[in-house]
C-alpha cells in the first residue's frame, strides 16, 4: 500500500506516486533533511510533468526541469508565483544533491512550498476550485530504528545515482575516443599522396573498420545508459511490502578492492509504485497503467505485450569497462557486479551479475573455478585476465570468504597490489627521433600478444603543462626537455593530475603527430612518478641565498558561514571588512574597513570581492577578523603570463634587499607566495620555503585557486 502522508493525501486521485514522493520527504525530514529536499525536487519534477501532459505540452525526454518550467510560464500555463515555488524546490534539490549538507529549516520551507503547489494543482486540475485543505502539519519525528533505516535507504539511493553517472561518463568517453581514432585514420587515408602498397592499404582498411565498429558499439552503450538514466517512470513494489521504502542497493563489490568515490550528481533515482503477484513477476496496477504507460506507437497495437521491467543497476556491458579502468588505476583484481531480477534464474531472490578483471598474479578463471566459489554461483567463465559469472545475491558474503581463501592459497601479497607497467627499454629522451618511431612501426600490427614497445626515461624536465579537452574528461598535455630541444607529450584522461612536478620519471609509447604537411614524434604517457634519482643540476648562481619574511597564519578559532555575495541579505551586516583585488570601496558605506582588519575589532562580516592570492592569506583574514559571515564575490583576478611575471620578478632590486616580505609582496602583486618563490628559484636563488612546482605549474594552480567553488571553501573552514 502507499505510504501515508500527513499533508499530501489529497493528491492520490491524480497520481499515487506524487503522494509516495511527498510522504518519503516527510519521513526523511527529521532523520535526513538533505534527502527530504531531494525527494521534494522529484515531487516537483513529476508534478510539472503532469501539468505539461494535462495541457498537451508534452515534455521531451531530455528536457531539463528548468527549461520545462520556463516554457510553461512563458505560455501562460503557470503563473510567476507558481513558477517561483517550483524553482525554489528545484534549486534547493540541486544544492542538496551536490553539497549533501543537511538544512532542516530549508527542508521545512520547501515542504510548505510543495504543499502549496499541491493545493494549487488539485484546484486547477481536479475540478475543485473550492477545495479547502487541512492546514500544513510539521512532520513528526520517528523512532531511532526508523531513522537508521531511512538513513541507510538515503545513502543507498545516492550511491546508485552516483554509480550510474560514472558509468555514463565512461561510455561517453569511449565513444568520443573511438570516433577520434576513426577520424584520424580517415585523415591518413585522405592525405596520403603516394599510392600505398597493397599491404599498407589493407592494414589501414582493417584498422578503420575496427575503429568504426568500436565507435558503433560505444555509441550503442551510451544510448542504452542514457535511456536507463533518463527514465522518469520506474516501478517500485508498494502494495504487498508494508513500511519498506526502496529496494536493495543496485551495485555489489568485494571489500578490500578499489572503489569509485564520485562527486554528488543530480540524477533522478526514484521508482514508481508497483504491485507484485506470488510468482514474483511485477505488473502495474490499473490506476498506474492509465497514469504512467506511454501511448502505443503506430507499430504497436492494443494487444502489444508489455516488457518485464528490469530492476535498476549498471548495464552489464558497462561494468566490465569500469572494472578494467579500476585495474588500470589501482593495480588490484576487481570483482564488480549489478543486481538482476529475481526470476532471471528461477530463483526466489535477486542475483548479481559479476564482471571480473585480474592482475598477473591473480588468475581470474582459476578463482571462478575455485570450489568454494564454483558451488555458490550459476553460469560463468573466462580466462587468466578476465571473466564473469552470475550468483544469488544472498551468497555475497560466501563469495568474499572464498576470494580471501583463494588469495591466501595463491600467496597474493600486498606488494602485488599496485599499478603495473611493463617496460621494454630505458632510453634518454634525447634518443627519441623519427628514425626510432619508424623502427617501432616495423613491429606492426600491434595489439593483444604483440603490444606497442614501452620506453622509460628518468629525470625528465617538464617545461610546460596544461589540460586539454572541451568536455568533462580532461587530458594532460606536456612539453618536455630532451636535453637538445623540446618534445610534446599527452597523457589521456590525466587532467586531474595537473600540475605535475618539475622533474618526473615517465613511461611512454611513441606516436606520430601529423599537422598539415609536417609529421613529428609525440609521446603518449602511460606512467609517471616523481624521480627516484633526485640528482638534478641547478643553475650556476644557485649559491645566492635570499632571506624571506614569511609567517604561517594564526589558528582559526571561529568558523564563519559562507554565502555568495549576490545572494547575501541587504543591507550587509556591520562592521564590515572589504577585501579583494580592485575592490570598489565607494560602493560600501557605513562602518567599513578595507584590506587589513583592525586587530581586536569584532567584524560581523567580510566581503571578499575576490579571493586572496593564497590560502595562507585567507587564513590570516579569518583568524584576525573572526567574522560571522563571509560573502564571496564572483570576480577573478587576472593571472600574468610566465614571461610577464618573470620580468616583474627580475625588476626587483634583489641584490640590495636584505629580507623580502613575501606576504606583503604577494598581496601587492596579487600573486601567490609559492609562485614568487618558484620564479626566484628559477633565477638561481636559494629560498627557505617549502617545495614549489614549476613557475607555469604555480600560475596554473593559482588560477584554479581563484576559481574554487564556495562549497569547497566552506568545507575547508568548517570545524568538527
Amino acid at each position: 500500500m502507499e505510504i501515508k502522508s500527513t499533508n499530501f493525501s489529497f493528491l492520490r486521485e491524480h497520481d499515487p506516486q506524487l503522494v509516495n514522493l511527498a510522504a518519503r520527504a516527510e519521513l526523511y525530514f527529521h532523520s535526513d533533511s538533505n534527502t527530504c529536499i531531494i525527494k521534494l525536487r522529484q515531487f516537483a519534477e513529476r508534478l510539472a510533468q503532469h501539468i505539461a501532459d494535462q495541457r498537451g505540452h508534452y515534455q521531451a525526454e531530455d528536457e531539463a526541469q528548468v527549461d520545462l518550467l520556463r516554457r510553461l510560464e512563458a505560455e501562460g500555463i503557470i503563473s510567476s508565483k507558481v513558477s517561483k515555488l517550483f524553482h525554489n524546490i528545484r534549486k534547493g534539490g540541486n544544492n542538496a544533491a551536490h553539497t549533501g549538507k543537511d538544512d532542516s529549516r530549508q527542508a521545512l520551507t520547501l515542504l510548505e512550498n510543495a504543499h502549496e503547489l499541491g493545493i494549487w494543482f488539485h484546484r486547477e486540475f481536479g475540478n475543485d476550485r473550492n477545495f479547502r485543505p487541512e492546514p500544513f502539519v510539521r512532520p513528526v519525528a520517528h523512532t531511532d530504528a526508523e531513522n537508521e533505516r531511512l538513513k541507510r535507504d538515503a545513502e543507498r539511493s545516492r550511491r546508485e545515482a552516483e554509480e550510474k553517472e560514472i558509468a555514463l561518463k565512461i561510455a561517453e568517453a569511449q565513444a568520443r575516443q573511438a570516433e577520434a581514432e576513426k577520424q584520424r585514420l580517415e585523415k591518413i587515408l585522405r592525405d596520403s599522396d603516394a599510392e600505398p602498397s597493397r599491404r599498407d592499404a589493407e592494414e589501414k582498411d582493417i584498422a578503420l573498420k575496427i575503429a568504426e565498429a568500436q565507435a558503433r558499439q560505444a555509441e550503442a552503450e551510451k544510448q542504452q545508459l542514457e535511456k536507463i538514466a533518463s527514465e522518469k517512470e520506474k516501478q517500485r513494489i508498494a502494495e504487498n511490502i508494508t513500511n519498506q521504502i526502496d529496494t536493495p542497493p543496485q551495485t555489489a563489490d568485494i571489500p578490500n578492492q578499489p572503489r569509485i568515490h564520485p562527486k554528488n550528481i543530480d540524477l533522478d533515482e526514484d521508482r514508481t509504485g508497483q504491485i507484485s503477484d506470488r510468482s514474483g513477476k511485477v505488473k502495474p496496477s490499473a490506476k498506474e497503467e492509465k497514469a504512467l504507460t506511454p501511448s502505443p506507437s503506430p507499430k504497436e497495437g492494443e494487444g502489444s505485450k508489455r516488457k518485464k521491467s528490469k530492476r535498476e543497476g549498471w548495464h552489464h556491458g558497462v561494468i566490465g569497462i569500469v572494472a578494467s579502468r579500476l585495474v588500470e588505476r589501482y593495480g588490484a583484481p576487481v570483482f564488480i557486479g549489478s543486481y538482476e531480477d529475481a526470476d532471471d534464474h528461477d530463483a526466489a531472490e535477486p542475483s548479481i551479475r559479476f564482471s571480473v578483471r585480474g592482475i598477473p598474479e591473480f588468475h581470474v578463471f582459476q578463482a571462478i573455478e575455485y570450489e568454494p566459489i564454483k558451488t555458490i554461483r550459476f553460469k560463468g567463465g573466462g580466462h587468466k585476465a578476465a571473466g564473469g559469472f552470475t550468483m544469488p545475491a544472498a551468497n555475497l558474503e560466501k563469495l568474499r570468504q572464498g576470494l580471501r581463501e583463494f588469495a591466501d592459497r595463491e600467496n597474493i601479497l600486498p606488494s602485488h597490489i599496485s599499478p603495473l607497467i611493463n617496460i621494454d627499454v630505458r632510453i634518454d629522451l634525447s634518443d627519441v627521433s623519427m628514425t626510432l618511431l619508424q623502427e617501432c612501426d616495423r613491429l606492426q600490427p600491434c595489439g593483444l600478444g604483440n603490444p606497442d614497445p614501452v620506453f622509460y626515461s628518468e629525470n625528465v624536465r617538464v617545461l610546460s603543462q596544461q589540460t586539454r579537452g572541451r568536455d568533462k574528461v580532461k587530458h594532460l598535455s606536456l612539453e618536455l626537455d630532451t636535453g637538445n630541444g623540446k618534445i610534446k607529450a599527452i597523457a589521456w584522461r590525466w587532467g586531474e593530475y595537473c600540475p605535475v612536478p618539475d622533474y618526473v620519471d615517465i613511461a611512454y609509447k611513441l606516436r606520430a603527430n601529423q599537422w598539415q604537411d609536417t609529421t613529428s614524434v609525440e609521446l603518449e604517457i602511460i606512467g609517471i612518478r616523481e624521480p627516484i634519482n633526485t640528482h638534478i643540476e641547478t643553475p650556476n648562481n644557485s649559491s645566492k641565498t635570499l632571506h624571506l619574511k614569511y609567517q604561517p597564519a594564526p589558528i582559526i578559532t571561529k568558523s564563519p558561514q559562507w554565502q555568495k555575495l549576490s545572494e547575501a541579505p541587504r543591507p550587509l551586516p556591520r562592521p564590515l571588512l572589504l577585501y579583494g583585488c580592485d575592490r570598489p570601496a565607494d560602493k560600501f558605506q557605513g562602518d567599513v574597513d578595507c584590506d587589513r582588519p583592525i586587530r581586536n575589532k569584532k567584524y560581523e562580516a567580510v566581503v571578499l570581492w575576490t579571493l586572496p592570492p593564497s590560502f595562507t592569506h585567507l587564513q590570516w583574514l579569518i583568524a584576525t577578523a573572526k567574522p560571522d559571515y563571509i560573502y564571496l564575490g564572483s570576480h577573478i583576478p587576472s593571472v600574468p603570463s610566465i614571461d610577464q611575471f618573470r620580468n616583474q620578478v627580475q625588476s626587483l632590486d634583489l641584490e640590495n634587499i636584505d629580507i623580502l616580505n613575501l606576504l606583503d609582496l604577494a598581496q601587492q602583486w596579487w600573486i601567490s607566495p609559492s609562485a614568487i618563490v618558484s620564479a626566484l628559484r628559477e633565477l638561481g636563488y636559494i629560498c627557505d620555503f617549502p617545495p614549489t612546482l614549476s613557475l607555469d605549474g604555480e600560475l596554473l594552480r593559482m588560477q584554479k585557486w581563484y576559481e574554487i567553488a564556495i562549497s569547497k571553501l566552506a568545507t575547508l573552514f568548517t570545524q568538527d
